[in-house]
């Protein structure tokens, strides 16, 4: 499939989930010529699958894989949420406080369970706490696949339930100044009323987190078609809900206005009838770029943006190069647990080195090959 037929049909699928959230029968012109088993596999690329496969039933679209994609949200979000339970009710029990965040608390706000799908739940607790909390979720028979580096701790429990347990919100290369405005995130939660440790955001905090958290994302590897949506939907439901003048003030405490305004205008564009294809020319370079990121980015995109970062030419790419062979003293001191001090600077060399050559080869030789890409590319420019 060639981009520009890849766009035409993500701009079919973006109808498409408009109509699913608003909770209206698409207009079954839209599906005129289109194969509804490549429709559902470019929604999948940016985890809109169970959204669009909902409304091609409503339009009257049946087959086993429009059925299997709607219920396959479904059964997930019931699975994360059984999973949740036990999760909550332990962590209830040993007094340590959390905050369900991203798409634990988005999925609420969809008309239909299963329709927000979700990679993994996401939860923010006490980071004076995180060794208990690991003891609770072993115990619950969830395996530590990351632990005490980043922003989270990461744990797996078959068939497919994913744990972020977050200790902070953000951290390491992310906006300085949005790092700063989230340092003491815990005072702006708010005291769930039926619990005795479950606090939320208000809609305001948590409107603002939504962009920050698509602001992270944007700027690394990009972030998918999700992302307005979650947007659109978040604000049909919860607009009256939030103090406009305070997200103003601390989108521009954040340096991010630029960044909420025109995610806003897309999502309030993209979704409604018609909209999909009448888009400005500054939505229409969005929404492109979103595309091309699917859901969680593209290492093209990460690659891309950093070297915006390091400058044009081939200073830029010469200081991407020794940046990634040689990384600073602070940036080992956040990804690697066992680096204390300079002079174990040579030990983190040596490791980078072995993982490059052995667990993450694929990894590396994609982002050479990426950053070949670009060289020619500049090239012929």
């Amino acid at each position: 499939m060639d981009q520009a037929a890849y766009l035409d049909l993500l701009r079919t699928v973006c109808s498409l989930v408009g109509y699913a959230v608003r909770q209206e029968v698409p207009d079954t012109s839209l599906l005129d010529g289109v194969d509804p088993q490549s429709l559902l596999d470019v929604a999948d690329k940016h985890t809109l699958g169970a959204a669009a496969a909902m409304a091609l039933q409503s339009a009257g679209v049946s087959s086993s894989q429009v059925y299997q994609e709607a219920m396959r949200g479904v059964w997930k979000a019931a699975q994360l949420e059984a999973d949740w339970t036990p999760v909550r009710e332990e962590l209830e029990s040993a007094g340590i406080w959390y905050c369900p965040l991203k798409g634990a608390v988005l999925k609420d706000v969809y008309p239909v369970v299963g329709m927000r799908q979700m990679a993994d739940y996401d939860v923010l607790v006490d980071s004076d706490r995180t060794a208990d909390v690991r003891a609770i979720m072993e115990r619950l028979g969830f395996s530590c696949e990351n632990f005490g580096r980043g922003n989270h701790d990461v744990y797996f429990k078959l068939p497919v339930t994913n744990f972020e347990i977050h200790h902070r919100l953000f951290g390491g290369d992310q906006n300085p100044r949005i790092i700063e405005y989230y340092q003491s995130v815990k005072d702006r939660l708010i005291k769930d009323p039926d619990n005795g440790f479950g606090w939320h955001m208000s809609a305001t905090d948590c409107y603002l987190y939504v962009v920050a958290h698509a602001y992270k994302h944007f700027t690394v590897g990009g972030t998918g078609l999700r992302t307005p949506l979650d947007v659109y939907v978040y604000l049909r439901e919860c607009a009256d809900e939030i103090d406009w003048g305070q997200v103003g003030a601390d989108l521009g405490d954040m340096g991010i206005a630029d960044f909420e305004e025109r995610l806003r205008t897309l999502a309030q564009h993209l979704f409604v009838p018609g909209g999909a294809t009448s888009l400005s020319s500054d939505e229409d370079e969005l929404f492109a770029y979103l595309a091309s990121s699917c859901t969680y980015g593209t290492l093209l995109h990460k690659v891309e943006n950093e070297l915006k970062e390091k400058g044009d030419g081939v200073r830029g790419k010469l200081a991407y190069l020794v940046e990634r062979l040689f990384p600073s003293h602070e940036k080992c001191l956040r990804v690697y647990p066992f680096y204390k001090n300079r002079l174990m600077y040579p030990a983190v060399i040596v490791y980078r080195l072995g993982r490059a050559l052995t667990t993450r080869r694929k990894r590396v030789t994609s982002e050479l090959r990426v950053l070949g890409r670009i060289c020619n590319e500049g090239k012929g420019s």
